[in-house]
């Protein structure tokens, strides 16, 4: 039957407190537990914005180049976070719908930005420079944040 096929697509977790769920597996992130010095990348941006939060800890300090207008600056839990992006409007936009948090207006492989949490640890990096996705950029911008020694690169592309 089609309601047995849809059971077997689906794995039994257990919460900590003891309650359980079936999910499907696509739904389903794994988690890097202490992970450093690793690269994830993400081809959608659902799935980009769900590492970037699962995989950022209370601890970390979190950078996003390429923030647009802000939702995962804003969306993951971190000791601070900054937004990088080099669309004016997109910055403006990103200050108004969140104050309480910081961007930073700049193009991170032309300008000479001073980006303050690079030098905090741990640091987490996201990276979605959506309008230029072609993976000679993508490359560059990995490696203008590599001597940051961040603990986890979470990239955006396809």
């Amino acid at each position: 039957s089609s309601a047995s096929a849809s059971e077997d697509d689906r794995i039994l977790v257990q919460y900590q407190k003891g309650s359980t769920y079936r999910v499907r597996r696509s739904h389903l992130k794994p988690v890097l537990e202490d992970a450093s010095n690793v690269i994830l990348v993400a081809a959608e941006t659902n799935d980009y914005r769900r590492t970037a939060i699962i995989h950022t800890r209370p601890e970390d300090h979190f950078i996003e180049i390429g923030c647009d207008f802000g939702i995962l600056v804003d969306s993951v839990v971190a000791a601070s976070s900054l937004g990088v992006d080099k669309s004016e409007e997109s910055i403006t936009i990103a200050r108004e719908r969140y104050p309480s948090r910081s961007f930073l207006l700049g193009d991170v492989f032309e300008d000479d930005l001073e980006i303050p949490l690079k030098e905090k640890q741990p640091l987490v990096v996201a990276i979605d420079i959506n309008g230029n996705r072609e993976l000679p950029a993508v490359l560059k911008c990995i490696e203008l944040v590599l001597p940051w020694h961040p603990r986890l690169i979470i990239v955006k592309s396809r």
